[in-house]
């Protein structure tokens, strides 16, 4: 049924006006529900990868047998246009800050000598340990708490530090061990997977990316070959639309998100942006349960609000603060719940986007 469905939408797209989505974030862009029947739009398409680093080959129908915060938000808006075929593209993996997109510019050390540690990076000589500071070489804290470059086990993806300016330059290395404190440095075992033309000069900038799912290089794949299988070339590869449901791995970060992290998604964006572009941000977790941590959210909502307010013409901002508790799961209420709900943001998602 998948397969005729996906023929269908084919055959009679191939006249009719379209539009090209794209969605960012982390688990509650990707996170898809199972236990909402409803009936998808005709003229809604969705990119087969992008979610959790999968690389995909072609646009297929909406599934009838899941739903997800984007794909509804996208049948939202082609069923109050039903002569637009929408194409969405969602790039998305649970757990993943901006930093899995856009990286930590720090210095490369060659000696892990105290006077070096503040915005540096150093791997041992043995090639066994990675050193870094708590700051990058701009001074943005980068590891609060126990915020690590990934855990033993838990990431399948390898860390990797690149030459910013030559990203050729770079080596790839498994996490193997917790983070331990080594004087004013953070440090962790390492496991080398490759390298290139490394090690650089000592105080090269270099770019440290965690063992996610390498944003970058996913949103890269995905969307280009997105736009190869629409047949857009040269300035047609735009998307008319980008959503951004702003991580919630940022929550604590909210300066460095504002000053260095976000600039740098856009510059990121911006082979696939123009004029018109129109870009839709959220206020997330709209009901954390946690005083505290509260205060810290609402610091970065006020951070995004400035975000939105520097373009008002081509950025527009969404709150869920009016949605039911029970929308939300989770002891701290930061994921969308599961179905219904996820229909519901998706909706309110795209409504509110055209009323901002």
């Amino acid at each position: 049924m998948q397969e005729q469905a996906d023929r269908w939408h084919e055959s009679i797209s191939a006249k009719r006006g379209k539009k090209i989505i794209l969605a960012y974030s982390q688990s509650n862009f990707a996170n898809i529900g199972n236990d909402f029947p409803w009936c998808p739009p005709s003229n809604a398409h969705l990119w087969n990868g992008g979610v959790k680093g999968q690389d995909g080959t072609a646009f297929k129908a909406l599934s009838a047998d899941s739903i997800s915060v984007p794909t509804a938000a996208v049948a939202t808006l082609a069923e109050k246009n039903p002569g637009i075929d929408y194409h969405l593209v969602v790039c998305a993996t649970g757990g993943t800050g901006v930093r899995a997109a856009v990286g930590m510019d720090y210095l490369w050390t060659g000696t892990p000598a105290e006077g070096h540690e503040a915005g540096s990076v150093h791997i041992s000589d043995a090639a066994d340990r990675i050193f870094y500071a708590p700051r990058d070489k701009e001074g943005w804290l980068r590891f609060r708490g126990a915020t690590n470059l990934g855990m033993p086990l838990k990431r399948v993806r390898p860390a990797r530090l690149e030459v910013a300016d030559d990203p050729s330059r770079t080596i790839v290395f498994e996490i193997t061990g917790p983070r331990e404190q080594s004087g004013s440095w953070f440090s962790q075992e390492i496991s080398v997977v490759s390298a290139t033309a490394w090690p650089p000069l000592d105080g090269t900038v270099v770019r440290l990316y965690p063992a996610q799912d390498w944003l970058r290089e996913v949103m890269r794949r995905n969307v280009d070959a997105a736009f190869d299988a629409l047949g857009r070339v040269g300035g047609q590869r735009v998307f008319d639309e980008i959503w951004i449901w702003p991580t919630e791995s940022d929550v604590s970060y909210h300066d460095s998100y504002e000053g260095r992290d976000h600039p740098e998604l856009l510059r990121l964006l911006s082979p696939w942006t123009g004029e018109h572009t129109q870009f839709t941000y959220t206020l997330p977790w709209p009901h954390h349960p946690v005083v505290q941590g509260h205060k810290t959210l609402v610091k970065w909502w006020e951070a995004l609000r400035r975000i939105v307010a520097e373009k008002p013409a081509q950025r527009a901002l969404v709150s869920f603060d009016d949605t039911p508790v029970e929308y939300w799961c989770d002891s701290n209420n930061v994921h969308v719940a599961s179905g219904m709900p996820q229909w519901r943001l998706g909706s309110l998602m795209a409504e509110r986007s055209r009323k901002a």
